[in-house]
């Protein structure tokens, strides 16, 4: 699966990248994970290929282009099922977090943080054309849930301001929902 992540360092340090080249990537990591047996019920399952997503997510993010941020939020790409298992990661990892049932180590936080700021990023780019699609993906409530759940532990005993890895995943999703509103109010549509 390590080649995947090098593929998709080499195709987003090319100057043409395509939502073709990217949906080609998403194709081969979902086969992956498929065929490793990574994914329960639409979740990345395993440490190995969390930290697989969670690469891609960067590699997808490392420079500032507009163009990538564009391709990643195309429609076609925001249905894609390596979105959707992104989602349902982060979802499952905050509903986790939220009931003790897990205690997760630095390297989860981390990558749980680059799979958000992937969202971030991609909600930059939220217009007309694609906000019914990102509203299903993300502005709903299962995935607003959890985080609400973890502000809310913010609000009541301050829990979670001293992992900053933490406070990165909470701030990437507020960021998230701050792109949209502010891309609402600036086009006055969706």
């Amino acid at each position: 699966m390590d080649s995947i992540v090098n593929h998709t360092a080499t195709v987003i340090a090319g100057n043409k990248v395509n939502v073709r080249q990217i949906k080609g990537i998403f194709n081969d990591i979902v086969q992956q994970f498929t065929e490793s047996l990574s994914i329960v019920n639409d979740v990345i399952s395993t440490p190995y290929a969390l930290q697989i997503a969670a690469s891609i997510s960067d590699e997808l993010t490392k420079n500032n282009n507009n163009n990538t941020d564009l391709i990643l939020s195309n429609p076609s790409l925001l249905k894609h099922k390596f979105y959707i298992l992104i989602r349902n990661t982060i979802t499952e990892r905050l509903s986790k977090l939220n009931n003790m049932d897990t205690e997760f180590g630095d390297i989860e936080k981390q990558n749980l943080n680059k799979m958000c700021y992937l969202f971030k990023r991609i909600s930059q780019n939220v217009n007309n054309e694609n906000y019914e699609i990102f509203e299903n993906l993300i502005l709903n409530k299962t995935f607003i849930e959890p985080m609400k759940q973890c502000l809310d532990d913010v609000a009541k005993n301050w829990k979670y301001l001293n992992d900053v890895h933490i406070t990165d995943v909470l701030s990437n999703i507020l960021s998230l929902l701050t792109n949209v509103r502010n891309s609402k109010q600036n086009t006055g549509q969706f």
